[in-house]
């Protein structure tokens, strides 16, 4: 079975999160969410995908793709309440973790040649359950496909 372009851009993806010299404090990424993660896992990722949008482009044998992943770093923050939003030198906050996530990701920005480019349209900074907090990032991937091709 050939992978599609879409599988290929999230293995990427998912490999530079858990390769990224910048990000290796986190404890794990994750595909798809996942309920009940022990305490000694944070902070971590999850990867999940969102809703894609396929369009003509240029001609009509070609198609311009937009495929959204969603980026959503989880923290614990226990015992470092006042560093929850920024952190310093040894403590992360949400604003911290989506600058080193985007910027990580930024330093390939055509995923090794296998998208047109990528976008940071949106980010969310959001409350989980107390004292859990998130910065969720919405990764917007452009791909152009020909004919059949996905």
């Amino acid at each position: 079975m050939v992978a599609s372009r879409e599988e290929l851009v999230w293995a990427e993806v998912l490999r530079l999160l858990k390769t990224h010299a910048s990000l290796t404090y986190f404890q794990a990424v994750y595909e798809g969410w996942r309920e009940n993660v022990s305490d000694n896992m944070f902070p971590c990722i999850y990867m999940e995908p969102d809703e894609s949008r396929e369009e003509p482009y240029t001609v009509p044998s070609r198609k311009r793709i937009l495929f959204p992943i969603r980026i959503i770093a989880e923290i614990n923050v226990s015992g470092n309440y006042d560093l929850q939003i920024i952190g310093d030198a040894t403590t992360k906050g949400v604003i911290n973790i989506a600058n080193d996530i985007k910027s990580a990701l930024a330093e390939t920005p055509n995923l090794n040649g296998l998208c047109q480019s990528f976008t940071f349209p949106n980010t969310r900074y959001q409350m989980a359950a107390f004292p859990f907090r998130q910065v969720d990032i919405t990764m917007m991937i452009e791909l152009i496909t020909t004919g059949a091709v996905r």
